[in-house]
């Protein structure tokens, strides 16, 4: 069911997926900014017996690259925002920093889904490009 939702939606919004099975989808966006190419990946994870659909990008930092000043800035952001939200994650023994967004997947149409992915990659690709150049 989640592979089929994923497909349909996908479709519908224009969007291809890289990876697909029954837990998890991975889809790429690339962003352009002044000739300086990029590319996120987003992943998407059912939870809730599929009730409700995770959505992340992961960023190039890890809990030792943040400064207080980013930590200050990514929790004034997460202030300002109703959708999606800034999070460590643990992945391979490290803390990740992820932007995340979690909906229940009934609500989600061709546009939300596309809004959604390229919300959640163009927020981590604007930080990495502050922090990064």
């Amino acid at each position: 069911m989640f592979d089929d939702q994923v497909k349909m939606l996908a479709f519908r919004s224009g969007l291809k997926i890289k990876e697909l099975n029954g837990s998890r989808a991975k889809l790429g966006f690339e962003f352009d900014h002044s000739g300086k190419r990029t590319v996120q990946n987003i992943f998407i994870t059912p939870f809730k017996n599929g009730r409700y659909w995770e959505f992340d990008c992961l960023s190039g930092l890890t809990e030792h690259m943040m400064s207080e000043t980013v930590c200050k800035f990514l929790l004034s952001e997460n202030s300002k925002h109703f959708r999606g939200f800034w999070s460590l994650e643990k992945i391979e023994g490290d803390l990740v920093l992820v932007y995340m967004h979690n909906i229940a997947s009934e609500l989600l149409t061709p546009d939300e889904f596309s809004e959604i992915c390229w919300d959640v990659t163009r927020r981590v690709d604007e930080l990495e490009r502050q922090l990064f150049s």
